[in-house]
Parts: C-alpha cells; sequence; structure tokens
C-alpha cells in the first residue's frame, strides 16, 4: 500500500488548537481505502513494526518483562527547532488486532499544567502562555493522499492566517497527541483528523475558528471554550481545579452570562473529555532519575473510521507509512521542535 507521509512543522499550530470543540468540524462523508504502496522507502530514518505474540501492557513503564519491546528494533529520530537538536528514540510493535508505538526522550522537568482558564477581577477570563503549560508529544499519519504533501509536507495544510487545512475534499490528516495532563489522567491520547474546510466557512471572517477543519472522536479532547475569550462550563466552586478527576468533569456546570460573581484566581479547565471510549489508549511515565518521558500508544489497525489512517497492510505487498512527530518541552502550542522530513514506517514478520 501506499504508506501515508506528513511534516508536522507546523504542529505548533495543531498544538494550540488540537483540542478544541467539535463545532463548524467537516462531516465525515468519504469511502474507506488504503493507498497504494511505495516500492522502497521514502526516507532514510526508518522504524519496523515488529509482530508480536505478546501485547505489551499500555503502562508507560516498558519494562523488559515486555517481550514486545526487548524484541522491537530501537530507532533514533531526530527533531529540531532553528536552534537545536534533540533525539527521540522510537520502537514499534504490532499483533493480530492492534498497532503499538512506544517513544522515549529527555526532558529536564515534568509539566503537567494543562493550560487552564484563569478568572481575573471583574469576572473576565484569560488563558495563555502565562498559565501552566504541559510536556506533549505529537504524531500524525496522511490518512488519505493529500496532494502535495510528500514534497511539502505540512506547509501543504498551513495557511497565512493561522489555520490548518487541507485544500481538496477527501483529503485528511488523523493527528495523535499525547498530554501529560489530560492524556495522564484520562489514560487516552487526542485523536483528531484535520480535513478541508466546509463551504460554508469563511477563514478571512471575524468569527473564524482555527479548528473550523478538525473532526474529533469519541474518547477525544476538546477545548471548553465558549468562544476565545470564555470557557463554556466550569467546575463546581467546591471542587479544586488542581484536584479535579475524571468523574468531576460529568459534574461541570454552564458558566452563567454574569461572571462577575466569580472569585478572581478561579482555575476552570480548559480541556474536557469527549463522550464515549478513545480510540488511543495511551500511558506516560516520567522517570525523575533520568531526567526522561516514556509514552506508550495502543490503536487498532483498522478502525470503522475511514478518515482515519488505516494500517491495513499486506506484508507480501510491501510498502510503506511516512509520519511525523514533534515535542512540546512546557509549553501549549508555544514552542516546539518536529521533523524535518517523514520518518518511514514499515511492518515486519506475520
Amino acid at each position: 500500500m501506499r504508506k501515508n507521509s506528513i511534516i508536522i512543522s507546523c504542529i505548533a499550530l495543531v498544538a494550540i488548537t488540537f483540542s478544541a470543540g467539535c463545532g463548524g468540524s467537516v462531516p465525515v462523508s468519504v469511502s474507506s481505502s488504503v493507498p497504494a504502496p511505495y516500492e522502497s522507502a521514502p526516507t532514510g530514518t526508518v522504524v519496523t513494526a515488529e509482530y508480536t505474540e505478546l501485547a505489551p501492557r499500555i503502562d508507560g513503564v516498558a519494562s523488559e518483562l515486555d517481550e514486545a519491546w526487548t524484541n522491537a528494533q530501537s530507532t533514533i529520530v531526530k527533531v529540531s527547532d532553528s536552534a537545536n537538536t534533540y533525539e527521540v528514540t522510537l520502537k514499534a510493535a504490532y499483533d493480530d488486532e492492534n498497532f503499538f508505538l512506544l517513544a522515549s526522550w529527555a526532558d529536564e522537568s515534568m509539566d503537567v499544567g494543562g493550560k487552564p482558564w484563569e478568572v481575573r477581577e471583574g469576572g473576565t477570563f484569560k488563558s495563555g502562555t502565562s498559565l501552566p503549560k504541559q510536556d506533549m508529544f505529537a504524531l500524525g499519519f496522511e490518512a488519505s493522499p493529500i496532494k502535495e504533501f510528500t514534497k511539502q509536507g505540512c506547509s501543504v495544510l498551513c495557511h497565512d492566517n493561522s489555520y490548518m487545512a487541507t485544500n481538496d475534499k477527501g483529503e485528511f490528516l488523523d493527528v495523535w497527541t499525547w498530554m501529560s495532563a489530560e492524556s495522564g489522567q484520562l489514560g487516552t491520547a487526542n485523536d483528531y483528523v484535520v480535513g478541508p474546510l466546509a463551504n460554508f466557512v469563511d477563514p478571512k471572517g471575524e468569527t473564524f475558528d482555527t479548528t473550523s477543519a478538525y473532526s474529533y472522536f469519541p474518547g477525544s479532547l476538546y477545548a471548553n471554550k465558549r468562544n476565545a475569550r470564555s470557557p463554556e462550563l466550569m467546575q463546581r466552586l467546591t471542587i479544586p481545579y488542581s484536584l479535579m478527576t475524571i468523574g468531576d468533569l460529568s459534574k461541570m456546570v454552564e458558566v452563567p452570562a454574569d461572571t462577575t460573581g466569580l472569585p478572581a484566581g478561579l482555575m476552570v479547565p480548559y480541556y474536557i473529555k469527549n463522550s464515549g471510549t478513545g480510540d488511543i489508549a495511551c500511558q506516560a511515565k516520567y522517570d525523575e532519575q533520568a531526567k526522561t518521558w516514556t509514552v506508550e500508544f495502543k490503536r487498532k489497525l483498522v478502525t470503522a473510521n475511514p478518515t482515519q489512517v488505516q494500517f491495513a497492510h499486506k506484508l507480501e505487498d510491501g510498502g510503506f507509512y511516512l509520519f511525523g512527530l514533534s515535542l512540546f518541552d512546557n509549553q501549549k502550542g508555544v514552542s516546539h521542535v518536529y521533523t524535518t522530513e517523514p520518518v518511514s514506517l514499515e511492518f515486519s514478520g506475520k
């Protein structure tokens, strides 16, 4: 099959808005297909997914007891910005039903702020780079062929007024994102697809939502925002923001029209779990001694939604998927390092 490609060189924009609400997203209306294969690995860096009969435990530990990881090949992937280059170690595996990915990298600190809303004097809200942030890891796959994507990467999706969308009907980019605050609490990675803007959406309009081309899947997270200046929901005042659990999310109430009575300094969650069970199981651990993050992903090889990447490979057909990744250190779309060319993913074994 033609294996898919992505360079998330502008994934800072994605991560700023990747958990935004579903309003305005394009409807899913394409037929499932498996792209045709490349004859050889399109890029020099290749990650090999080894077949395993014993699936790894998704706990963020990746211990020596996990046969899938001890038998898998390690691949070093370089990520960089204009000034620095860093390394991410990747391993991949699969069984008859699922695809597994293991990522680890050095990080001097564990940041799990989560970028909340904060009530200011007078009842207005703020949410920005001055508030607590979190570490993040994002990767993506070309779920259907995107014109010029293999040549231009993310620049095909990035537009002048800072939004992401594909240019033609039927083009979809599947993005998976781990976030140290939200994913750590929920045990799932955020999963959404970037597609084309709907015909009625005007990207130059005053009320344009930069996430208009995004479609979200059950179990993902979306931004708790009524508009750019206010959240839609808030926890009851008796529940501290820092102590909220999954159960507390269902107890949230609508932000009142008159917010002048809200106490200054109140923190309100920016991200809320969507209904349903997430497609991508995800867990991570931070090693205080080694100063490293380890993140594990698990997703079905094939899903029911054709806009998601489908690992419907046949080994006899050969071929490679292409993907890119990006890291955010204590950031929320403010600064990131990323792959400057796609990484090839192949399947080996059964």
